[in-house]
């Protein structure tokens, strides 16, 4: 389920890591909370999961109204779910609509490798008024040699009216 965090996490840092320009205020704070209603139950997803890796479940939000959860689970490396708001609160802001998404995630010794793809339609209200649409595929592989990492990370697409496209290449050397 870690892997799974990991996956969610993407998404929580791709909006402004993406955008060409500021990203609009309601947009922040809606993604915000939406990223903090999902990462703070992910931990509990696999005891929603039976036997055969199928995942169904209602989970509450942090402040108010609840999720659901529907999909499976492959293996701790490979996911299909999709996330159902309603009502849900999280940071003051109301979330409704739908988000799936699909992650494969290669763990070694020495790297990571995460791709995920997410789609789905969202509605926010209280301290963010709006809608969003997300399109988007995101892949990011982190390596370690030594005292050295590097990171490469693409993500195309579109989330809330803002561009994905981005390739980020970084390393350091220790």
């Amino acid at each position: 389920m870690r892997n799974l965090g990991k996956a969610l996490l993407t998404l929580a840092i791709l909006l402004p890591a993406c955008a060409d320009d500021e990203v609009d205020g309601d947009v922040s704070r809606g993604w915000r909370a939406t990223s903090l209603a999902i990462g703070n139950q992910t931990s509990q997803w696999q005891a929603q999961a039976d036997a055969d890796g199928t995942l169904t479940g209602e989970l509450t939000c942090p402040s108010s109204g609840h999720y659901t959860i529907e999909g499976s689970i492959t293996d701790e490396n490979h996911f299909d779910v999709s996330v159902g708001f309603e009502g849900c609160t999280a940071d003051g802001v109301t979330i409704s609509g739908h988000l799936a998404l699909h992650a494969d995630v290669t763990v070694t010794d020495n790297s990571s490798r995460v791709h995920v793809d997410y789609e789905g339609e969202l509605e926010w209200s209280g301290a963010a008024e709006g809608s969003c649409d997300v399109d988007m595929v995101a892949d990011v592989a982190v390596s370690v040699s030594g005292n050295d990492a590097s990171v490469d990370a693409s993500f195309h697409g579109h989330v809330c009216g803002y561009s994905a496209d981005a390739v980020v290449d970084a390393s350091t050397h220790g």
